[in-house]
């Protein structure tokens, strides 16, 4: 039997899967689709930026296509983060009127101040700190009357990723004993091993 299909909203098609003609059952998919006029921008960010993003905050989107950037607002902050990839996803909405966003579009995401770069060091180089149990350190290697010394450097972790961190602390350039540093303490010779 022929069977006329009829949307209930306007909307584009974004996935087809039947063709005219096509035999179906009563619980076949027949096509998806979608009002653009709305539409949810989502991106992810690690555990140091959360803090500056909030419901209701505007935020700039710019599409890679080169058109307008446009605004829109946080509409859903995750209480947990991903387990892949640790980040939170942000969810923003945006009035798309004029259909200038479509589904699967690569945007860049401005928070509103400019990016800033974060020293990577391995994980196994953070130790408790001696000074503070609740801080961590770093202890970096430091010439000393001709010879190298461990000196402890408290840091602050920023994010982790597999078995790196990022942290504030530590300058690009300066050498951090990365194995055994538990062992260490503050002005103990150490050796460098290429």
């Amino acid at each position: 039997m022929d069977a006329d299909l009829k949307a209930p909203f306007s909307g584009y098609i974004l996935i087809r899967k039947i063709d005219i003609g096509s035999l179906v059952s009563p619980s076949t998919v027949a096509f998806t689709i979608a009002d653009i006029s709305r539409v949810k921008v989502t991106f992810g960010i690690p555990d140091y930026v959360l803090p500056k993003v909030h419901f209701g905050q505007e935020i700039k989107i710019e599409p890679e296509t080169g058109t307008a950037p446009l605004v829109g607002r946080v509409t859903s902050i995750p209480t947990a983060a991903d387990t892949r990839d640790r980040t939170f996803s942000i969810e923003v909405s945006v009035n798309n009127s004029d259909r200038q966003l479509k589904p699967g579009m690569i945007a860049s995401v401005n928070l509103g101040e400019a990016p800033h770069s974060f020293i990577s060091i391995p994980l196994s180089a953070v130790v408790p700190s001696a000074a503070e149990p609740e801080a961590f350190a770093v202890m970096v290697v430091e010439e000393h009357k001709g010879a190298l010394v461990a000196k402890s450097r408290m840091i602050q972790v920023l994010a982790v990723y597999d078995n790196s961190v990022s942290v504030e602390g530590v300058q690009p350039g300066e050498r951090v004993v990365s194995g055994g540093s538990q062992l260490l303490k503050d002005g103990d010779l150490v050796k460098v091993i290429p």
